[in-house]
């Protein structure tokens, strides 16, 4: 996961790695 790499850091949160994995499916099924 390449935005695990870009975001771990003070937001890596539950809910906020939770956010991030949604973006990014969305962006692989919407394009």
């Amino acid at each position: 996961m390449e935005w695990h790499s870009k975001f771990s850091g003070p937001n890596t949160s539950p809910g906020f790695l939770l956010w991030q994995a949604t973006q990014s499916w969305q962006r692989k099924v919407g394009k």
